[in-house]
């Protein structure tokens, strides 16, 4: 599963993006637009009693909850920083690789200043 997350300017950029991806065949249930900080600092100060309490353990939980799976550091100072001065998050998940590699060029067509593509690890047993 790789999961797509990018950050606009502008919430109708985002929402046209959000409807170009289904209309590629990305599922409408992996779709989700986050703006809302107040809610993800709810969020991060109910998950901030958890082992690690440092602010940048609690976002990496935020997001971490948010898109099912734990991104790279980098990314979430990227998409905090982007949140917190008012832009609107897309996140995407998809199963194929090759359509996430094509969500990503079609969120930076549709004006999406940062886009990152994260594939999830997989466990063997």
């Amino acid at each position: 599963m790789s999961t797509i997350l990018a950050a606009f300017d502008d919430r109708h950029a985002a929402q046209m993006a959000l409807h170009r991806l289904a209309h590629e065949g990305i599922a409408r249930d992996d779709l989700h637009i986050e703006h809302d900080l107040e809610r993800l600092k709810a969020v991060s100060r109910v998950r901030r009693r958890q082992a690690d309490t440092s602010v940048l353990g609690a976002l990496g939980r935020v997001f971490g909850d948010l898109v099912k799976l734990n991104v790279d550091h980098h990314h979430v100072d990227v998409v905090t920083e982007a949140v917190e001065r008012g832009a609107i998050v897309l996140v995407a998940r998809t199963p194929d690789s090759g359509l996430a590699d094509r969500a990503a060029a079609l969120l930076k067509e549709a004006g999406a200043f940062s886009v990152g593509v994260h594939a999830a690890a997989l466990h063997t047993r």
